[in-house]
């Protein structure tokens, strides 16, 4: 799930690897020079953000090229919290999960209330088959933003995979039953809810 473009402020912990760490550019002190760092630091922003923004416009037509223009925009300001969330969407598309996952971690970490890169890091493990790992993201998701559907559809998927049941579970098909518009998903949460019920009565 990918988020739209705006500048979130913020301290960053990156994984090591193609999506190195960089440092935020940051004012030591206010010195004689510190007007002239803070303009470099806000023209750095400023094309960081441009960049991310034209990393956007390539995402569907030229995925590799969006990959490394936002490269480009995060190793001059690593605080763009829908640019690490958008270029782990990328990498997770073509087949990078570990890329993917630490760029969700890093997002996760710049925005603490957005449920997404959680989500996306369920999603993630979720298709390498690693059920636990899925479902505690997705948790996670849901403690951020309960009303995420996307997050309880998952969350459904990954007690389904690791043979879950329980109340919270029942809380969550029943959340997402009255918010779910699409049939073929409100028929699975059905048949889920019966299977959570079952054992549960046994």
């Amino acid at each position: 799930m990918r988020t739209a473009l705006v500048l979130i402020s913020g301290v960053l912990l990156v994984a090591a690897g193609p999506l190195a760490c960089s440092t935020s550019p940051r004012l030591a002190d206010r010195g004689p020079n510190a007007g002239e760092a803070a303009d470099q630091l806000g023209r750095r922003r400023a094309e960081a953000i441009r960049l991310a923004q034209e990393a956007e416009r390539f995402e569907r037509s030229d995925p590799q090229r969006a990959i490394d223009t936002y490269r480009r925009a995060l190793s001059m300001d690593d605080t763009l919290h829908n640019a690490w969330n958008n270029l782990g969407t990328l990498l997770m598309e073509e087949g990078n999960y570990a890329d993917a996952v630490a760029a969700f971690q890093v997002a996760a970490d710049l925005m603490p209330v957005d449920p997404r890169p959680h989500y996306n890091m369920g999603i993630a493990y979720q298709r390498n088959g690693w059920g636990e790992e899925a479902f505690r993201h997705f948790a996670l998701a849901l403690e951020r933003d309960p009303s995420h559907l996307a997050s309880m559809r998952g969350f459904v998927r990954a007690a389904e995979m690791t043979g879950r049941a329980d109340d919270r579970i029942i809380r969550v098909i029943s959340s997402a039953l009255l918010r779910e518009t699409d049939e073929r998903w409100r028929a699975y949460l059905q048949r889920q809810r019966y299977r959570v019920e079952a054992l549960l009565d046994n």
